[in-house]
C-alpha cells in the first residue's frame, strides 16, 4: 500500500544519525518541499502509511522497479489524492 509518493528529487534537509537505525526504531525526520513549493515534513504524516523510495537513475533495479511503483500509485491514487493514507 501507499501512503503518498514523495517525490526526492527536490532538495531536502537531513542530518547524519549518531547510531544505526534499527526494526521498530522511529524513522529520522525528512524534510523537503512539495511539488507546489510546501514544506513538508515526514513527521507531519505520522499515523498514515507512508512510501519513501530513494532511487537512482544510473541503478538498474531502481529504474526497473518504477514501474512497479507507477501501478501501485495508481491502484491507490483516488485514496492518495483524498487524503485517506
Amino acid at each position: 500500500m501507499i501512503g503518498m509518493l514523495l517525490a526526492l528529487h527536490m532538495p531536502a534537509q537531513a542530518q547524519a544519525q549518531d547510531q544505526p537505525l534499527r526494526k521498530g526504531d522511529p524513522a529520522p525526520e525528512i524534510s523537503l518541499l512539495s511539488p507546489d513549493g510546501l514544506p513538508v515534513r515526514l513527521s507531519d504524516m505520522k499515523g498514515k502509511l507512508v512510501l519513501v523510495d530513494f532511487w537512482a537513475t544510473w541503478c538498474a533495479p531502481c529504474v526497473s522497479e518504477q514501474a512497479e511503483l507507477g501501478k501501485m500509485y495508481n491502484d491507490f491514487r483516488a485514496a492518495v489524492k483524498a487524503g485517506r493514507f
